[in-house]
């Protein structure tokens, strides 16, 4: 038995409000189910975050649909969970997944925990903030012992571990049942690989970059999803890569490297078949940050889809920054001010991830979510 495990594709992301980059996320998405499709599995699991937000663009939805119908002429099913991004946080709404249902796509969620694949336990949770933790743990407990009675079994979730994300985990690896045969897990953007109990544990990663924090685990180990083979005693774990649209190019050079520098990229990024991203962190900043700015719009600005640069002043005292230290979390801080209202402290949660990534649209959603109004 051999199935596709695939996550965060969030489809309808328009980053840095480009419709290129929403649509370098579309031919992304089209080119692993064509891959799929070439690997001929007996299904796929997708780990969450199909959508970039649970109210996602027309077009993310036609995507979607195209790509099931093409699954399903080819047999294949795909189960998924919901992630926190295309998650609606109000109670008794029902994800845009639901709307599948006749095209192949099998909602893994309350009023459905798990399948059975032709022999094969497919089970999981969609994603829960750290606030539902104990119900997360409980829910766990009960897929565990649900499963009891197959040999082969395939636990779905969309959460972050601490081992894996020590800051901004929802869960610890010993709250995993040592019981199932694969962990098919979304929600950290890079791919690992690792041994846990009887199976393997496995985070498919992004399928697309999306942010710039992801180019170097994308140089290291690729973007794309894994072929699982269930037929041996521990699965066999394949990476198949995606090849990405366009480059998203990151540097890190002081002011004074930036004429020898500038000149290097400007060759690199000319000889691109299509337009890179350039996200540059300009250090050691003496002069005006305002007239360097001008000068390095001056130099890539025909030639970059998007420029992105960052200064660090020379004088910056990186004594008075805020630094994160241990295990520090300040959703503890939030959940600490929330008391016992878990739907509060979910909505604290889901702002403070927009608003650390400047995601102002996300942040308006989570909120309009949560009371009910439109965005």
């Amino acid at each position: 038995m051999r199935f596709a495990h695939i996550a965060d594709t969030h489809l309808g992301f328009r980053q840095y409000g480009l419709l290129e980059r929403e649509n370098d996320f579309y031919s992304v998405f089209d080119q692993a189910v064509e891959k799929i499709i070439e690997e001929k599995p007996d299904f796929v699991v997708h780990s969450g975050d199909l959508f970039d937000k649970s109210q996602p663009p027309t077009k993310a939805l036609l995507v979607v649909q195209n790509a099931l119908m093409r699954l399903k002429e080819h047999g294949i099913v795909v189960y998924a969970v919901p992630g926190n991004h295309d998650t609606v946080m109000k109670r008794n709404v029902l994800p845009p997944h639901v709307l599948y249902s006749r095209l192949g796509l099998r909602v893994i969620g309350r009023k459905k925990p798990w399948y059975d694949h032709e022999g094969v336990f497919i089970g999981g949770i969609p994603y829960h903030s750290k606030f539902y933790h104990n119900r997360l743990k409980e829910q766990l407990g009960a897929l565990s012992e649900a499963a009891a009675g197959y040999s082969k079994r395939v636990l779905v979730l969309h959460q972050a571990l601490e081992t894996y994300l020590p800051f901004g985990y929802e869960l610890q690896v010993s709250d995993l049942p040592e019981s199932f045969d694969y962990y098919a897990l979304g929600h950290i953007h890079k791919r690992i690989i690792d041994d846990f109990g009887r199976g393997r544990l496995a985070y498919a990663g992004s399928t697309e970059i999306w942010s710039a924090d992801e180019v170097a685990g994308y140089l290291k180990k690729g973007k794309g999803f894994y072929m699982v083979d269930l037929d041996s005693d521990l699965p066999e774990v394949t990476p198949i890569d995606l090849e990405l649209p366009r480059e998203i190019i990151r540097a890190t050079i002081t002011e004074e490297e930036v004429p020898a520098a500038t000149g290097t990229l400007l060759e690199r990024i000319t000889a691109l078949a299509e337009k890179p991203v350039l996200d540059l962190h300009i250090t050691d900043v003496g002069s005006s940050a305002a007239s360097l700015h001008d000068l390095l719009q001056q130099t890539f600005g025909e030639d970059v889809l998007a420029l992105r640069p960052r200064y660090s002043m020379k004088d910056e005292d990186v004594g008075d920054r805020i630094t994160r230290g241990g295990s520090f979390d300040p959703r503890d801080l939030l959940s600490e001010f929330c008391g016992n209202d878990p739907d509060l402290a979910q909505l604290a949660s889901g702002l403070y991830d927009a608003l650390i990534r400047n995601d102002m649209e996300r942040a308006r959603e989570c909120a309009s979510d949560a009371y009910g109004r439109q965005p």
